[in-house]
């Protein structure tokens, strides 16, 4: 009786293994791929964080551009003699 509950304990552990092995690539296929779409959801963000971050410092650049153009007149009408002391020193 013994043998014959050993016997179907070992077939039994043999069917799970069995279950658990077949088992194991399509845990790991769920986890590759939900590990990838999390991935495309945080390169998203980043992606549109970085846009914005560009966007901003382009607009910062066109303003400082257009501080350096009128600076740059300022400088050449002072040499021309156009522009009293008094405007330079404001």
């Amino acid at each position: 009786m013994t043998n014959e509950k050993k016997q179907a304990i070992k077939v039994a552990l043999k069917k799970v293994g069995k279950a658990i092995w077949s088992a194991i690539p399509w845990v790991l296929i769920w986890i590759g791929v939900t590990c990838w779409f999390s991935l495309m959801f945080i390169l998203a963000d980043k992606t549109e964080q970085q846009e914005s971050q560009i966007t901003a410092l382009q607009s910062e650049n066109t303003r400082l551009d257009e501080e350096v153009d009128w600076l740059r007149s300022l400088v050449e009408q002072y040499y021309q003699g156009e522009v009293p002391d008094e405007q330079i020193q404001q």
